[in-house]
């Protein structure tokens, strides 16, 4: 099973790596947020498309007896294991501002780039009510870095969230040659995290921490583990 966190790791690399490839054309700053592309577009639903498989597995492995077949099924599935989800800030890009993508939650809301995706995604050429343009505009580079934030949140706590086979801690365990089944655990979701890349995002500022970001030199996954259900104990 550890093959599916790997493909989940891979899976955000590859997009984030794409969103990288942009910078060439167009520049992220708050200037360009509204800058709407057929590259954006396609980026945009492959990011969100991911969330959702991300979100309903996640939910999953909170609540393996519970239906999650949607956005608003896994909310309260994960909210209820994690209340504090919605104040997970993410930054890079090189923005001032922080970006805090799931936000709405704890409103009972979906948020603005959730609705947005699926405007485009079915209905691409029709016209918005809020912003009162063609919905395809709607794929732009705001919504792209909110909905990569999004993913990322969601990258973070599954790997909280996972659970190892004994197989796979034996195989740790000789890997490292070590022979604490704990330490085998901390040792390969370190090496999990490390797989995720930093060259864009940073998860940033748990609620009452002044700074915490994830990063190759900076990471420290018992720490991550430690914040986390901290704040939800």
């Amino acid at each position: 099973m550890v093959k599916l966190l790997d493909e989940y790791n891979n899976y955000y690399n590859e997009l984030e790596q794409q969103l990288i490839g942009t910078l060439d054309y167009v520049p992220i700053d708050a200037v360009n947020f509204d800058t709407f592309s057929i590259k954006y577009n396609l980026l945009y639903q492959s990011i969100c498309s991911e969330v959702n498989v991300v979100m309903k597995e996640l939910a999953k492995r909170i609540a393996p007896d519970k239906k999650c077949d949607g956005i608003d099924s896994c909310r309260g599935i994960i909210m209820g294991r994690y209340p504090s989800f919605t104040t997970m800030k993410v930054i890079g890009f090189g923005l001032e501002n922080e970006l805090c993508p799931w936000e709405k939650w704890d409103k009972n809301e979906n948020p603005i780039w959730w609705k947005t995706y699926n405007a485009v995604k079915h209905d691409r050429t029709g016209i918005d009510s809020d912003y009162n343009i063609q919905n395809y505009k709607l794929a732009n580079q705001k919504n792209v870095i909110y909905a990569l934030a999004g993913l990322i949140v969601l990258e973070w706590y599954l790997l909280n969230e996972y659970k190892f086979t004994e197989e796979e801690i034996e195989a740790s365990k000789k890997f490292y040659a070590i022979h604490e089944n704990e330490a085998a655990v901390e040792k390969r979701k370190e090496q999990l995290a490390l797989n995720l890349n930093r060259h864009v995002l940073k998860i940033s500022n748990f609620r009452h921490l002044q700074t915490f970001f994830m990063g190759y030199h900076h990471f420290d996954y018992k720490k991550f583990k430690q914040i986390v259900e901290g704040i939800e104990a």
